[in-house]
């Protein structure tokens, strides 16, 4: 019954109770069930897959991992906003540590100066993926195709994506985030996650 009613409340499912007697009644898939049921690409409409896709991403820490999971159970309770600022933080997390890993190629100097900005607590977040963004594409040549590969692309226009609806969402402007735009953001940042990853391997 509790499985019943969590489908129900996620929209996935309804009680087809057409038939008069209830012991004919029957659960059946919405298109939002269907879709999640047959997708075999991360689908937050299926919580249960999209963690396993979470946790199949290697070396993600402990922290991002909660936030992404928190903004999962948001968008499963249907908190679009909560969401989205949750997804966002971890992003953002996830942009920190993979400036670790670029920083292991940097010579002593360009290291040292790239790690105090990116800790600076005097420059906002966009500042510092600004930083982290030119570091990227500078040294991008030294980086195996693989992760080269669209790598500036998906960061970039992924975590200005989250950044913006952080920003609608995340201060008391009044702007709402409807579902397709969290179905958009939980779904891209599996494969931005994998590219930090990637990248900070």
């Amino acid at each position: 019954m509790a499985a019943v009613w969590s489908l129900l409340a996620q929209g996935l499912a309804y009680i087809d109770y057409s038939q008069p007697a209830p012991e004919n009644w029957e659960l059946r898939l919405t298109e939002a069930g269907a879709a999640a049921a047959a997708d075999r690409h991360p689908n937050p409409d299926d919580p249960a897959g999209y963690l396993v896709r979470l946790r199949e991403i290697p070396h993600m820490s402990s922290l991002v991992r909660e936030y992404a999971t928190e903004a999962l159970q948001a968008y499963n309770a249907r908190l679009y906003r909560a969401s989205a600022v949750m997804l966002s933080v971890a992003s953002e997390a996830a942009v920190l540590e993979a400036a670790e890993g670029l920083a292991a190629i940097l010579n002593d100097t360009e290291k040292q100066q790239f790690l105090e900005q990116m800790a600076s607590p005097k420059l906002n977040m966009v500042a510092k993926f600004n930083v982290f963004q030119q570091k990227m594409r500078s040294h991008r040549g030294r980086l195996p195709k693989q992760v080269a590969d669209s790598l500036e692309l998906t960061v970039h226009a992924v975590a200005e994506f989250l950044r913006v609806s952080r920003n609608d969402a995340g201060h008391p402007t009044g702007v709402k985030i409807d579902r397709e735009e969290c179905f958009s953001l939980l779904q891209m940042f599996i494969q931005y996650a994998r590219k930090l990853y990637a990248l900070r391997t």
